[in-house]
């Protein structure tokens, strides 16, 4: 059973987080986690399971972000947040490249990385900075409504033959929420088979860091996921765990433990075995 861990951080931010490895390698976790709640930096980093090594890219990420964001001032303007999180992530990527050949690994080591930097702006406001490659997430659960959003586009065959970013937002969004193959489309279909086949990862194919900037409000919860979650798990599924669960680390618990249930589903379309990360933020005193 895991473990949901939670720490309250400056101006009432809680971080709830738990991480398993797959069934199919119980001993090696290939995802990694970024936790430093005193400065508001949280990340996670999910090894490409088709390359060798899969763990030691995602554990070099998350050391190399970290490494890279300990000097940023709190004080720092959005504008340099942002380019320190591109400058992390390709840190990490030439160290991945750097570190490829003495494992004898002949095509590459890769990883997804999703960051966020959350930063108090006023009295019940809050800076979220996020920035990710690969279809690692990043969904938001507004106090003010029921719907889980997504606030991340993966980088997937989904967002390459979508014909434009909104349209594969639209496709990513109706994916999310599948339970029947037979209610797809042909097209949609192939999407739901095809949405794990990544077009970018930082280590192998890294040419473009996505950064998006949000203010958030006191109540709100942000949900960072790998896909041994989200893909198990829909929005609807998740969302729910969210408003029920009584603090972030019961909600990572009972995501984690959802999501595994799902993967051990025989016959479940959702259903796959993979290693599953979470990190849950609540926002604001009325989260304590």
């Amino acid at each position: 059973m895991p473990v949901g861990r939670q720490h309250r951080v400056k101006k009432q931010v809680v971080a709830g987080w738990a991480s398993v490895p797959s069934d199919a390698h119980r001993g090696r976790n290939e995802d990694a986690l970024l936790v430093l709640p005193e400065r508001g930096f949280f990340g996670i980093f999910d090894g490409m399971g088709g390359h060798s090594h899969a763990d030691l890219a995602a554990q070099i990420a998350s050391e190399e972000v970290q490494e890279t964001l300990l000097p940023l001032s709190p004080d720092a303007t959005d504008e340099a947040v942002a380019d320190t999180i591109r400058d992390a992530f390709f840190a990490a990527d030439e160290a991945i490249r750097v570190e490829a050949p003495s494992r004898g690994s002949a095509e590459g080591m890769g990883t997804t990385s999703l960051v966020t930097v959350v930063r108090p702006v006023d009295a019940d406001t809050w800076s979220v900075m996020i920035g990710w490659v690969g279809d690692s997430r990043a969904y938001l659960l507004a106090s003010s409504g029921r719907m889980l959003q997504t606030l991340t586009l993966d980088d997937s065959v989904v967002r390459l033959h979508a014909g434009s970013a909104a349209q594969a937002r639209k496709y990513q969004a109706a994916l999310g929420q599948v339970t029947d193959q037979r209610r797809l489309s042909l097209r949609e279909r192939d999407f739901f088979l095809e949405r794990h086949v990544l077009i970018q990862a930082v280590g192998t194919s890294l040419r473009h860091v996505h950064v998006l900037e949000d203010t958030l409000n006191d109540g709100d919860t942000l949900l960072l996921t790998t896909d041994g979650i989200h893909d198990n798990l829909t929005d609807r599924e998740m969302g729910a765990m969210l408003r029920r669960a009584r603090t972030a680390g019961d909600a990572a618990k009972d995501l984690i433990t959802s999501a595994r249930a799902r993967s051990r589903s025989r016959g479940h379309i959702r259903a796959k075995p993979d290693d599953m990360t979470t990190i849950v933020l609540r926002l604001g005193s009325r989260n304590v």
